[in-house]
């Protein structure tokens, strides 16, 4: 089937910001980008070769969260020949779709997040919880601006429970369930003594699922929902989380 033409990589041309790398990458990007714009006269050119180094960046699978691309791999896997209206029917050329959702799923939270500061000053050293209510909605727009896919913009949106959208496709199911699980594998990470990503068990992380009172950001009830959207158990969908992250360890600084 031949591929449409979309405006997926505009962010990479239009944004000097990429949500979640790690700072050494993000560094990278615009350093890279800056030179492109200094020696390459033409335009068109200048886009052609941002967009190359996009597309490099990606496939050193510079993406967040990463669990994104290998859960499209998991729930698709065998399910290529299934009719179109199955919820598991998913292509390759879906990958990119999936990866680039992960990479843009928190475009706004600085923007919100200063804006909420700005609104409210906080006393000095007291400790704030901003309002982030706006956060994914602001995000969706300024996707739908750049024209993005709107199945992404709409998987960004939903993300945030705070909004209490349901999901309904499997892309916006997998970015629900994902989001607060890498929340929690991040911080067991930064409680070993090591605080090496390589050093965590998908035992370790299942027994601070079992804390309540550890990194309560983390929703335990949305990550358990991956046997209910997504049709993994528990403990399968927290080791894929964990072996993904694991795999590009060191461009999330961990």
């Amino acid at each position: 089937m031949k591929r449409k033409s979309t405006s997926l990589s505009q962010p990479s041309l239009k944004s000097s910001k990429f949500p979640k790398l790690a700072k050494s990458i993000r560094k990278h990007i615009r350093k890279e980008k800056a030179r492109i714009r200094r020696e390459v006269l033409d335009l068109k050119e200048q886009e052609k070769q941002i967009e190359e180094l996009y597309k490099k960046t990606k496939k050193k699978k510079i993406i967040s969260p990463p669990i994104i691309p290998v859960l499209e791999e998991k729930v698709g896997e065998g399910e290529e020949d299934k009719s179109s209206s199955s919820p598991f029917a998913i292509t390759r050329e879906d990958e990119e779709k999936w990866g680039l959702t992960g990479l843009l799923h928190d475009i706004d939270y600085e923007k919100v997040v200063n804006e909420a500061k700005a609104s409210s000053p906080p006393f000095a050293g007291a400790r704030v919880k901003y309002d982030l209510s706006q956060h994914s909605l602001v995000g969706a727009k300024m996707l739908e601006d750049l024209g993005i896919d709107k199945s992404i913009c709409q998987a960004v949106k939903v993300h945030n429970e705070a909004h209490g959208i349901p999901p309904k496709t499997l892309l916006e199911k997998a970015l629900f369930v994902t989001d607060p699980l890498t929340g929690l594998i991040v911080a067991a990470t930064l409680v070993l003594p090591s605080k090496k990503i390589a050093d965590l068990t998908p035992e370790n992380v299942l027994n601070r699922f079992k804390e309540k009172a550890f990194a309560r950001g983390a929703n335990r009830e949305i990550i358990k929902k991956s046997e209910e959207l997504l049709n993994l158990k528990l403990e399968e969908f927290v080791k894929i989380g964990l072996e993904a992250m694991q795999k590009i360890a060191g461009e999330l600084g961990l």
